[in-house]
């Protein structure tokens, strides 16, 4: 007999430390690939026997079985954030400025991508680092320690709520111009 919404509330907050635990281990995994693939890692309560589940599936899979609480996509962080040249330069030149290398300076008429192009150029022929691996780890990082796994299972009993009241969200729409899903 499947789980009622109600039951589901119950076996969520009589679970939290071990969810939490869970949608922190499910978020640390999903970032560190490092190319963006088809699978992603969730945390979930089986609506049958109440159990509580890490697993990891493909994104397009449906498993009726379970009631995903979070569902995190296996990516590469650079490939989810996007940054502009003149922000992806600051964060460069702060990283040289935390090695204690002094990167070269803009020069008064050399545009932002121009100098980004130079900028990375110079990293990789001056450190033991590329600009793409330097990025992806200070944004992976950022994500880290960003998450919260307490208001992700706030999120899930709100919405858990919500369908115990007959209320159904609508899920996020995707952002035609960069391809990227609403904020979490």
């Amino acid at each position: 007999m499947m789980k009622t919404y109600t039951e589901l509330i119950e076996i969520v907050n009589n679970n939290k430390e071990e969810i939490t635990a869970l949608l922190d281990q499910a978020h640390r995994q999903s970032l560190q690939a490092d190319q963006t693939d088809s699978r992603c890692s969730i945390v979930a309560v089986g609506r049958q026997n109440g159990a509580v589940v890490h697993e990891i599936i493909d994104e397009d899979q449906q498993r009726e079985d379970l009631y995903v609480l979070a569902a995190y996509p296996h990516i590469n962080p650079i490939e989810a954030v996007v940054l502009y040249a003149d922000e992806k330069t600051a964060i460069l030149n702060n990283w040289c400025s935390e090695q204690g290398t002094m990167a070269p300076e803009q020069g008064e008429d050399e545009g932002d991508v121009a100098y980004l192009a130079r900028l990375i150029a110079w990293i990789r022929e001056y450190t033991n680092s590329t600009a793409g691996e330097i990025l992806t780890t200070l944004i992976r990082d950022q994500l880290l320690a960003d998450f919260d796994a307490d208001r992700e299972i706030d999120d899930a009993l709100e919405e858990l709520s919500d369908l115990s009241q007959g209320i159904v969200r609508l899920p996020p729409e995707d952002d035609d111009e960069t391809g990227e899903a609403g904020q979490q």
